[in-house]
């Protein structure tokens, strides 16, 4: 974890996070199937198919063989929220119990932003 201050201003926490394949297996089950025995019905195909599939996987898939049976980066990737796509890796600044205060930025938007930040300065740098 990364604190910083600066004039004021405190971001609490910095973390990185990759894609990963852990664990999707049972959280596609828990949000697929009932209690009841059934399974509910998913735009994405028969989602007991797609469960049998992801367990075969074994218990650490790689990223890119979830997005193979799946169909997409959804349920391994990050979604980036400053150029709304789904990445493997993000930055994450902020941090609360549910996700609402954080920002995921991909390194793309980050190195953008911090090109902007160095673009902003330059007329400032020059001496007068």
């Amino acid at each position: 974890m990364f604190q910083s201050g600066h004039d004021g201003f405190k971001m609490t926490e910095v973390r990185i996070k990759t894609a990963s394949g852990h664990g999707v297996a049972e959280r596609w089950r828990k949000r697929y199937y009932y209690s009841q025995g059934g399974w509910s019905k998913a735009f994405l195909g028969d989602p007991e198919q797609i469960y049998e599939r992801l367990c075969a996987l074994g218990q650490h898939p790689k990223p890119d063989d979830v997005v193979d049976v799946i169909g997409n980066k959804s349920w391994s990737g990050h979604f980036c929220r400053g150029c709304d796509e789904w990445v493997d890796k993000v930055v994450v600044f902020g941090h609360s119990r549910n996700g609402e205060d954080e920002i995921d930025l991909c390194p793309d938007c980050i190195e953008a932003a911090h090109q902007a930040l160095i673009d902003f300065a330059k007329p400032y740098d020059k001496p007068v």
